[in-house]
């Protein structure tokens, strides 16, 4: 499904400006937390990785979002380990939850919904179910990699 138009454009945008020049550029990603949470930064430091974890531009994400005042809902991932002693990972839902989207992030009255992905990771056909269902509902649903860090920026501003 597509994306917004307003993320379309956002992105657009930044490629115009030269701050995204192709997906597989080194990205710009913002300063630690303690950057990220001064209240008027002289200058936001960034620095430059050619590829990032998925779990650390979550984070990154969770404190762009939260400097700037949204609510962020995230449901992560616990070990169980079963008698026999093998371990695994999984997220703790019930009812239809799988492949929920990463973020669920609230704004006086505005919501945004976004499943991040680290290439050459894409969505499930759950998680991009999911990603239909709100944009049905109206609500900027989205899809977002470390390469989309300049539409992050404007739309959580």
């Amino acid at each position: 499904m597509d994306e917004p138009q307003w993320l379309k454009d956002a992105i657009e945008r930044a490629r115009d400006e030269g701050r995204i020049l192709n997906e597989t550029a080194p990205v710009a990603l913002p300063a630690p937390s303690a950057e990220l949470h001064k209240k008027k930064p002289a200058q936001r430091q960034v620095r430059v990785r050619a590829s990032v974890r998925e779990a650390e531009f979550q984070l990154q994400v969770i404190e762009y979002a939260q400097a700037r005042g949204w609510r962020v809902a995230h449901f992560r991932a616990v070990r169980v380990q079963r008698r026999d002693g093998t371990t695994f990972w999984e997220t703790p839902v019930a009812a239809d939850g799988r492949g929920f989207p990463d973020l669920l992030m609230l704004r006086r009255g505005g919501a945004v919904v976004a499943e991040l992905k680290v290439p050459p990771n894409t969505p499930t056909d759950e998680q991009e179910a999911w990603l239909a269902a709100f944009r049905l509902l109206g609500v900027p649903a989205v899809v977002w990699t470390p390469a989309d860090w300049p539409a992050i920026e404007e739309v959580l501003r």
